[in-house]
């Protein structure tokens, strides 16, 4: 009996490995696929810009695609960082055409990748800024492999205090992230609150922990007594504080503040993607 049952257990072995044989592709590498989106910076000239930058690997085959939409301008030029960490670039290749352009770097038939480089891990880290006549209209990082495929999500209720001047003031904070797409998104949704005219920003602290804030946007009026902040990298828009995923985000302090005089309305903790 123990002899048939190594036997059944080895043909099971034997019939998986061989079924990871078939899926493999040719040259014994399995397929990789990875995309970060491409944001714009602060002071956008461009300000309805969006696109993607995804890298593939199947085989022995490699490519960089970089996919622009809703620009104004008829041409762009996509800039890569050269060498690596050296906030020097240059000037890989023209995408040209209408609210839509692409680039792309292939080797499935003989193309070369950007900077000679000689595989994709050459590229990957590095900076790439897409420029229209010397203007920044979006920015990225080349992803790795390997990004989680599974969406994340984390929500909470922040309320404030009986110290704060609007007492009756709460919040509902939303993050989401899709890290193997480039899809970040945070959103902050405030009710009770009473403009009185007045306007109000969404303050990130930099670090966990740093105390030091950075404006990361307005609060937009969506209703007599409530607002929105968001974030969405899927739409072009950074992360506040400098951050590439909203996992970065954890545990740093988050405040609502009055444009007029700084004073914080709401205070809470951003909770980790889960």
């Amino acid at each position: 009996m123990r002899s048939s049952a190594t036997t059944c257990l080895a043909v099971s072995a034997l019939s998986l490995l061989a079924a990871g044989a078939l899926a493999m592709p040719p040259g014994g590498k399995a397929k990789k696929d990875s995309q970060v989106s491409l944001v714009q910076p602060e002071d956008a000239p461009d300000g309805n810009a969006k696109g993607t930058l995804r890298i593939r690997e199947k085989g022995n085959k490699e490519s960089l695609e970089i996919h622009i939409l809703q620009v104004s301008a008829v041409e762009h030029h996509a800039w890569m960082e050269d060498p690596m960490a050296s906030d020097t670039f240059t000037d890989i290749g023209t995408l040209s055409g209408g609210g839509s352009q692409k680039l792309k770097f292939d080797t499935k038939k003989g193309g070369a990748l950007p900077l000679g480089a000689v595989s994709l891990d050459d590229l990957i880290g590095r900076k790439v800024e897409i420029r229209h006549d010397g203007d920044v209209i979006l920015q990225g990082t080349v992803p790795p492999f390997g990004l989680s495929k599974k969406p994340q999500k984390a929500s909470i209720t922040i309320e404030a205090s009986d110290d704060d001047p609007q007492p009756d003031l709460s919040a509902k904070l939303s993050l989401r992230s899709k890290a193997d797409k480039g899809q970040e998104r945070i959103i902050l949704k405030v009710k009770h609150l009473d403009w009185h005219g007045d306007s109000f920003h969404v303050f990130v602290e930099d670090g966990v922990g740093s105390s030091v804030f950075v404006d990361s946007g307005e609060l937009q009026k969506t209703g007599d007594h409530e607002g929105r902040w968001k974030r969405d990298t899927k739409q072009g828009q950074a992360l506040p504080a400098g951050a590439s995923f909203v996992s970065e985000l954890a545990g740093r302090h988050i405040e609502l503040r009055r444009a007029a005089d700084g004073d914080v309305f709401l205070s809470g903790t951003i909770p980790a993607v889960k």
